[in-house]
């Protein structure tokens, strides 16, 4: 019986902890891209997109609740005019950093970085 109860409290510690540590938010898509900051210094955790309670994306993220080592983009430009929800399991300070655009974060120094290479094909980012 008292295992039962130890091991109850431990499932509902376990819950409000998850619980302190996912976020969500909300966008009404106007622009082609969303901008997410991306840090080297949090663990990675799960991003979700979900449009009408139907998830459409779903991947793992170092989401910067902080400074931006870096950002990266997801192009949105389908669901235009849509509502998007955004629930991420780590860290939720960096969700009040994401935003639209219809430009790229970073766009103006792309393929200027420092130890980028210049006499190959490179992608966008990655």
């Amino acid at each position: 019986m008292k295992q039962k109860k130890l091991f109850l409290l431990v499932c509902a510690v376990v819950c409000v902890v998850v619980q302190l540590n996912a976020g969500e938010i909300s966008f009404k898509i106007k622009k082609k891209y969303l901008n997410l900051p991306v840090s080297h210094q949090v663990d990675r955790a799960v991003m979700t997109f979900e449009i009408d309670g139907r998830t459409e994306r779903s991947f793992e993220i170092r989401l910067a609740p902080g400074l931006a080592d870096y950002w990266v983009f997801c192009d949105v430009s389908a669901f235009r005019g849509q509502k998007l929800k955004i629930i991420y399991k780590g860290e939720p300070g960096g969700l009040k950093k994401i935003y639209q655009a219809d430009e790229i974060a970073g766009h103006e120094d792309l393929y200027k970085e420092v130890n980028r290479p210049q006499l190959h094909f490179t992608p966008k980012r990655g």
